[in-house]
Formats: C-alpha cells, sequence, structure tokens
C-alpha cells in the first residue's frame, strides 16, 4: 500500500458505532473482483482485500497519548472514511481527526457517507467544520466551502450496496464522479441497484474509469505543493497590490500537482513552476483551459474554475494577463465570487472605475445572498478605495467603517488565524488612508500604527512569508507619510528606508513580478522625497530616477493599463521637479510635459476619475511654474487658469477633502507669482488672500497639522511683504 499501514481509518461518533460496525466489517471482507487483477491501483496491483481499516481507538496501546496516537494512526492511513450525522457534526473529536488529515495534505482521500442528516447547515446539519470547509496553508479552516460528493447510506440515497460499492471504488482508485454519475442514472432507471458491488466496480474498471493516483504519492502531494506555494507567494488582495492571493495559488497549485498523474500538460506546467518557468505554465494551462472552454456548454463552472487558476499562475508575473484570465472566468460563471473580486481589483488597479464598481457591486450583492462574511469584507474594503480615487471621502469612510466592522468581528471570532489578523490590518491601513485624505492625520496615524502593530507580529512570527512582510512595508510607508506632514523629515526617513529594504528584496526575489516591482519603485520615490525634504538633493535626484525607470517599464508592457500610466507620469514629475531645482529648466520642462500628456489621455479616457483630473492639474501648474520662470507668462497664466479651474470642480464635488482644498490654495499662490512678475501687486495680494483663508480654515479644523500650519504662516509672511 505504498507504504501504508491501514489501508483506511474510520472517523466516527460512537452514537454511530453500529454503522461504523457494520460498514467496516463490510469493507473488511470485501474481496476485489478478479476483473482487476493486475492492474496498478492506489493501494497497490491486485491488492485482493482492504485489509485492515483502522475502526475504533480501543486498538490504541495503553499509556500512550490519544492525541499522538490518532496523529500516528491518520499518518498511516491512505484513506478517511468520514461517518456523517448530526452526531458527527457536533463532534470536535471527529473534527480534530477530519483537520488532522486534511494538515496531511490528504483531503482529497476523505470518504464521507451520510448516515442521518442534511448537508445544508441547518440544525440537523451532517458534517462537521473541517468536512465543509477547505484548510489554508496554515492549517486553519477557510470560508471557502467544499465541493464535497459523498455516498448515502439511507434508502432514500444511495442504499446499502451502492454505498459500500462506492467506498471501494474510491480506495482502489476509481474516480468518484464517474461512479457518481453512474449511480444516479441507473437508480433514476431502476430505482435499485441491479449490479452486484463486483460487478459495478469491474464495469467502471472494463470502461475505463480508474483513476491514476499513483505516481502522486503522500509525500508528493503535500510537500510539492507546500514548497511551491511558498516559493511563489505573493499579497494577497485584501490586502496589499499584487495579482495572486495565496488561496488562489494554492488552489492553482493544488490543482496542477494533482493533475499531473492523468494529463501530461499538467505534469509538464508542474515541471516549468519547479524550474521558475512561469510563462511555460501558463502557457500550458491556457491550453487546458482553452480545452475546457469548448465543452461549455456542459462544463462552464470547469472552464470558469481553470481559467480561474490560469488567472492565478499568470498573476505571479503579469496583471494584464490575469486580468483577463479572470474576465474569461465571469464569462463561464459570472457568479464566480473570486473571479468577481480578482476582476474587480485588478480593473481598479488599472484605472477602469467603471468594470471595477459594476464587479465589486455584484460581489457585494452576491456575497451578503450567500451570508459569506468575508466576501462582503473584501467587497467594501475595494469598493471604499475605488470611491476614494473618485474624490468621495464620505463614501470611501462608510465603506472603511464597514469592512473594518467585519474584520474586526472576525478576528475575534478566531483570534488564532492569522488571516483574519492580516485582514485587520489592511482595513486599519485603509481607515488611515481616509483619514489622511481628510486632513486629519492624528486619526490616521491611530489606524496606521494600529496595522502595523499587527503586521509587525505576524512577520515577526514568519519572515519567509512575503505577504506578511510587505503589509509592514506599506504600514512603515504610510507612517512615513503622516511624519513628513508632521515635519518629522529624519523620522519620516528612517521609515522610508525600512520599507524600502523589504521591498528592495522582495523584487530582486521576483524580477519577473510586476507588482513587486511597482512596490520598488513606488518605495524609491518615497524615499527621494524624504531625502529633497531634508536637502539631500543629489541623491533624492538619483532615487527618483531610479523609481523612474522601473516605471517607464511597467508602463511599456502593459501600455493600455491607466494605473501604470499614472505611476509613469508621477515618476516623471519628481524627476523633473530635482531638474528644476537644479535650473535645468529646459529639462525639466520636458518632463513635466510627458507627464502632461500622459494625464490629458488618462483624463479623456474616464472624465469622472477624480484621481486622474487632480494628476493633470499637477502636471499644468508644472508646466506653468517653469514657464513663468522662463518669462513666459501670458502662456504661463493659462496653463494655471487651467489647473485652478480642475481644482475649484474637484472642490465643489467634495468639499470636506482637505487635501484638495489645499490644492486650490496652490493654485492661488502661483497666481500670485505670475502677477508679481507681472507688477499687478493687488491681485497677487489678493490671490494670495484667498489661498490663506483656505488655508487658515484647514488650520482651524485640524490644528495638529503642522503642515497647514506652516502654509499659513507662508501666506501670512508673503501677504505682509507684499503690503510694505
Amino acid at each position: 500500500m505504498h507504504g501504508y499501514k491501514y489501508t483506511a481509518f474510520f472517523s466516527y461518533s460512537h452514537r454511530d458505532n453500529v454503522w461504523a460496525r457494520r460498514i467496516h466489517r463490510a469493507l473488511e471482507r470485501f474481496r476485489i473482483d478478479e476483473s482487476l487483477a493486475e492492474r496498478a491501483t492506489f493501494v497497490g496491483p491486485d491488492p485482493g482485500s482492504l485489509r485492515p481499516v483502522f475502526r475504533d481507538r480501543e486498538e490504541f496501546s495503553a499509556g500512550k497519548s490519544l492525541d499522538r496516537q490518532t496523529r500516528e494512526a491518520l499518518e498511516a492511513s491512505a484513506y478517511l472514511i468520514l461517518l456523517c450525522s448530526p452526531a458527527a457534526a457536533g463532534s470536535d473529536y471527529v473534527n480534530q481527526e477530519v483537520l488532522l488529515f486534511k494538515k496531511l495534505g490528504r483531503g482529497e482521500r476523505i470518504i464521507p457517507v451520510i448516515l442521518d442528516g442534511t448537508p445544508d447547515g441547518g440544525n440537523a446539519e451532517c458534517f462537521p467544520p473541517a468536512m465543509r470547509y477547505k484548510v489554508t496553508k496554515t492549517g486553519r479552516l477557510s470560508k471557502k466551502k467544499e465541493d464535497i460528493i459523498a455516498a448515502d447510506v439511507r434508502s432514500s440515497g444511495d442504499g446499502w450496496t451502492l454505498t459500500v460499492a462506492k467506498v471501494v471504488a474510491r480506495i482502489i482508485g476509481v474516480g468518484t464522479d464517474e461512479v457518481f454519475a453512474r449511480a444516479e442514472r441507473e437508480r433514476r432507471q431502476s430505482m435499485r441497484v441491479r449490479a452486484t458491488v463486483g460487478v459495478l466496480i469491474a464495469g467502471l474498471a472494463i470502461g475505463g474509469a480508474i483513476f491514476a493516483y499513483t505516481s502522486h504519492s503522500q509525500r508528493q502531494t503535500l510537500a510539492e505543493i507546500e514548497i511551491l506555494v511558498s516559493r511563489y507567494s505573493v499579497v494577497s488582495p485584501a490586502e496589499g497590490a499584487t495579482t495572486t492571493s495565496t488561496e488562489q495559488l494554492t488552489d492553482a497549485i493544488t490543482a496542477i500537482v494533482t493533475g499531473a498523474a492523468r494529463d501530461k500538460r499538467y505534469a509538464r506546467a508542474l515541471r516549468s513552476l519547479k524550474d521558475g518557468n512561469v510563462e511555460q505554465a501558463e502557457a500550458l494551462l491556457r491550453q487546458l483551459a482553452e480545452e475546457t472552454a469548448r465543452r461549455a456548454d456542459t462544463e462552464s463552472r470547469r472552464a470558469a474554475e481553470a481559467y480561474r487558476r490560469l488567472g492565478a499562475i499568470a498573476g505571479l508575473g503579469d496583471p494584464k494577463r490575469a486580468r483577463e484570465a479572470y474576465a474569461k472566468a465571469l464569462q463561464f460563471d459570472p457568479s464566480d465570487s473570486d473571479a468577481l473580486y480578482w476582476h474587480g481589483w485588478l480593473s481598479l488597479l488599472a484605472g477602469n472605475l467603471s468594470v471595477a464598481e459594476r464587479d465589486l457591486n455584484r460581489l457585494l450583492d452576491i456575497s451578503k445572498r450567500k451570508n459569506d462574511s468575508r466576501g462582503v469584507f473584501r467587497a467594501q474594503l475595494r469598493l471604499g478605495e475605488l470611491v476614494r480615487d473618485r474624490g468621495n471621502l464620505d463614501a470611501a469612510l462608510k465603506h472603511q467603517m464597514a469592512a473594518n466592522e467585519i474584520a474586526i468581528a472576525r478576528a475575534e471570532a478566531k483570534p488564532d488565524e492569522a488571516e483574519r489578523e492580516r485582514d485587520l490590518s489592511v482595513s486599519y491601513e485603509k481607515l488611515g488612508d481616509v483619514f489622511y485624505a481628510t486632513g486629519d492625520i492624528g486619526k490616521a496615524l491611530v489606524y496606521f500604527r494600529k496595522g502595523q502593530e499587527i503586521s509587525k507580529r505576524l512577520a515577526s512570527g514568519d519572515k519567509k512569508n512575503t505577504h506578511w512582510q510587505r503589509d509592514l512595508a506599506v504600514l512603515l510607508e504610510r507612517i512615513g507619510d503622516v511624519l513628513v506632514t508632521q515635519g518629522k523629515f529624519d523620522d519620516a526617513l528612517g521609515s522610508y528606508r525600512q520599507s524600502a529594504t523589504i521591498r528592495s528584496t522582495l523584487a530582486e526575489r521576483a524580477p519577473g513580478n510586476e507588482s513587486w516591482q511597482r512596490d520598488h519603485s513606488v518605495a524609491l520615490e518615497r524615499l527621494g522625497d524624504a531625502l529633497h525634504f531634508k536637502g539631500d538633493h543629489d541623491e533624492a535626484l538619483e532615487k527618483y530616477q531610479q523609481s523612474l525607470a522601473i516605471s517607464e517599464d511597467l508602463a511599456a508592457r502593459d501600455p493600455e493599463n491607466a494605473g501604470r500610466q499614472y505611476d509613469l507620469s508621477v515618476s516623471a514629475t519628481k524627476v523633473g521637479d530635482m531638474l528644476r531645482r537644479f535650473d535645468r529648466l529646459d529639462a525639466a520642462l520636458t518632463f513635466y510635459k510627458d507627464s502632461l500628456t500622459i494625464n490629458e489621455r488618462l483624463v479623456d479616457k474616464e472624465p469622472g476619475n477624480a484621481k486622474w483630473s487632480r494628476a493633470l492639474s499637477v502636471a499644468l501648474i508644472k508646466v506653468a511654474d517653469v514657464l513663468a520662470q522662463k518669462k513666459e507668462i501670458s502662456e504661463s497664466v493659462k496653463s494655471y487658469d487651467e489647473a485652478l479651474r480642475i481644482r475649484k470642480e474637484l472642490v465643489q464635488s467634495d468639499p470636506s477633502n482637505a487635501v484638495w482644498q489645499r490644492d486650490l490654495a496652490v493654485v492661488y499662490s502661483k497666481f500670485a507669482a505670475a502677477h508679481q512678475l507681472t507688477g499687478d501687486r493687488d491681485r497677487a495680494i489678493e490671490a494670495l488672500e484667498m489661498g490663506r483663508n483656505i488655508i487658515s480654515e484647514l488650520v482651524e479644523h485640524t490644528p495638529g497639522n503642522a503642515a497647514w500650519k506652516r502654509d499659513l504662516e507662508w501666506f501670512e509672511q508673503r501677504i505682509s511683504e507684499l503690503r510694505k
């Protein structure tokens, strides 16, 4: 039996002891039909019988720990036969046995047999929790439900003879789906089983239904999945800027490892992943997905599943191809929650807000109907980001508060489950982002610190977990942003350097991972900002140029990705800022105009995107600043006028957005400078007073914002100087 002491382990409630004895006796007495002679099965060629089958804990030796001996018996068993009833569903011991078996990587070798009750989650539920839900990489139960195909011993179900046939067929390697489909056809035709167990199994074998388990042993299945998931593991979306979560990746790799025994393309895809050739693995999975899609009339859900797994692998390197794969999955199954989330979130990252809004709202509706709290959490989290990009901070806060409430409740319900803690950390980060945008940096820092506390604990507990390392990097960056606003530049620089170190390590580990490369670019940009504020302009320019090089490469890979184009415009602007400081005005103007061209194109494509509109106003001001320095005043004023128009519209759309209020004040300061150059002192003072009034209200609303206090002092000083 390939090293196993027992063919199977019986897991059951002792209230079902009568059924356990009866089924156990039937299996140990069962003789394998001669038609299977010399065929390779999971329990060996021509096994003859299924003995021994472990049934009762009375078989344990005296004096040993029950828990330890349970684990030893489970480890020594090729299969687990789960007798399902309300008593079993409520038994903690049964639940732990199933969970232990799944942790061994043998979840596909659990054979459930329904004795009583219903599998509907009601008071008469027959499946224990560990059977109903999938197990995460960390060995915890997830919220992702298992697709369970069970035998039903009751006369209203399969009956006794067919139930034994199904169990035997699974153990010797006959595909359960094949058995179930055949049994259902026969039951509908005659309402009773007409064939004996031997005839049934022989018929299935002759029909070519033997499932080739032999090429993947226990050790290969568990070890290969864990090693590959660990190797390719990236950040999950609740969760951070990436395109594949551990949950999706584990699902995809598990399918590849288990599928390698029956399809050469899966086997080649597995070898490709082991060799680090993600593109080759992706190409093979694409062939399989397209082949399944051609049978979509009868296998639409399988086609959706195939494309969803393709998206998980494609997302290891290329967000665009991942987005396309999830879009195909939704064509075959529009209600696929995972595909809705991933396609919606990747569309949000790419700047396709209307598509993202459609998918995320659909996910929210489906998750509410299914009472899927994590689905609701993820939808609320990303919708909060979406409406924030559109400039609606009140709506963003409502979404993020709703997500945070769910995250807190889930974490409190299972405080030892790391993924729930991680969701809570991300929720705190997103709440902090909203408060930062409103100008309430005190609250923003509180939430960023809460998130950092969780992320730091998770990251220190598992230094190899890239999810948690990146989470920590993000929060260090956010805290650095607040420290800059508070004028604590040395502290901010330290926080940014820690973040950059983590992100640089991740980027070096996976040069083909676009999300990590983008993270590295952002980290370099933030370092440049802090160095610029400290007056280290040469080093700041170096960091900005390094960031720009990465942004250019990423934008070239996916020219239609609005998010990548926006990143490129920001990087170009930063380089232009430093060149202007070095009085290289023509070179600076070139970079500013490049940024302006990009942002004009983004706004034309999606006029309602406030993020793009604000970026366009920034580019207009930068161009106008250089033109003013070059004494091209009339052209400069035209550019300022256009920026003023955009920023007034943004403020009118959301007066609560403190960042946009300050943006408007900045434009007035620019007009003042332009009027001063023309000698119109009165208009310069008028513009400064408009800006001063805006900043004064911001300071009154949030006295702790040191940056705004500095702004107010600057306006007061400039007005005083002009009035002398």
